[in-house]
């Protein structure tokens, strides 16, 4: 539904030219904002994965099944020109996104925002090792799921 997510190759869907159809591409799946078969997305869900592990080990099982993934044809809605104005998220690790409190007194929503607090980005390098050590506790996992096994 937005422009994030999704990289190249796409290909025009002939059904309907402000869509393309998602090729073998590294985010074949992505958890930006979409809509998907409720079916369908339960079938690449697993209860061990992180967001970023859905979207990593997702695209390796998808690339072995044969279901419709599109995007928004980016000739037409790019970030110039979105299909929706779209902050990819409001929560992140239990915090409010820091984009939140202005948006919301915006659109005049009142909101405490003490009680979950406001998310402060840890160093690249930090957010880095962490993804790294909970991969080495489970070489497999990562292992199995860059082959797109379950």
């Amino acid at each position: 539904m937005t422009h994030f997510g999704n990289t190249a190759p796409f290909k025009p869907w002939a059904k309907d030219k402000r869509l393309c159809k998602v090729l073998n591409t590294r985010y074949r799946i992505s958890t930006q904002a979409g809509i998907w078969s409720k079916e369908t997305l339960k079938s690449y869900l697993k209860p061990e994965e992180n967001g970023w592990m859905f979207e990593i080990f997702g695209t390796q099982r998808a690339k072995k099944k044969r279901d419709l993934f599109l995007t928004l044809n980016r000739e037409i809605y790019n970030e110039a020109n979105p299909a929706m104005l779209y902050t990819h998220t409001g929560i992140i690790k239990g915090k409010w996104h820091p984009a939140m409190p202005a948006l919301f007194k915006l659109n005049q929503i009142e909101m405490d925002f003490s009680e979950r607090g406001i998310y402060k980005e840890k160093p690249y390098l930090l957010r880095k090792l962490e993804t790294g050590l909970k991969l080495v506790k489970d070489p497999f996992l990562f292992y199995n799921g860059m082959r797109g096994k379950s």
